[in-house]
C-alpha cells in the first residue's frame, strides 16, 4: 500500500476511498447484535486496515510541505494531538450515549 501511495499519482484517491470505507463500515456496525457479531468483527478488522491505509495516505503528504525536521516534528505532533483528542471526545460521547 505504501508503494502505491508514495510512488503513484493515486495518493489522494487511495486515502479518499479508505476513508469512505471507514465511514461505511462504521455505519454498518451500528446494527451490531448477537446474531451479527461475527460479521461485525470482520468489518471492524477491515475498518482498522482502512484506517491504517488512510493514515499512511495522510502521512505521505508531509514531505510535500518542504519543512525542516524541527518544523515537521512540531506539525506532526500537533496533528496527532488534535487527532487523538478528537477520538477521545468521540469515544466519551458514544460511551455517554450508551449509558443513557
Amino acid at each position: 500500500i505504501g508503494a502505491i501511495i508514495d510512488h503513484t499519482r493515486h495518493r489522494k484517491s487511495v486515502g479518499k476511498y479508505a476513508s469512505y470505507c471507514i465511514i461505511a463500515f462504521s455505519a454498518i456496525a451500528i446494527s451490531i447484535c448477537e446474531e451479527t457479531f461475527a460479521l461485525m468483527m470482520a468489518l471492524f478488522l477491515l475498518g482498522g486496515f482502512c484506517f491504517a491505509v488512510s493514515s499512511c495516505a495522510t502521512n505521505a503528504y508531509l514531505p510535500d510541505f518542504k519543512m525542516n525536521q524541527e518544523e515537521m516534528g512540531r506539525f506532526s505532533a500537533s496533528y496527532y494531538t488534535v487527532r487523538f483528542t478528537v477520538m477521545v471526545f468521540c469515544l466519551l460521547f458514544i460511551t455517554g450515549l450508551s449509558v443513557l
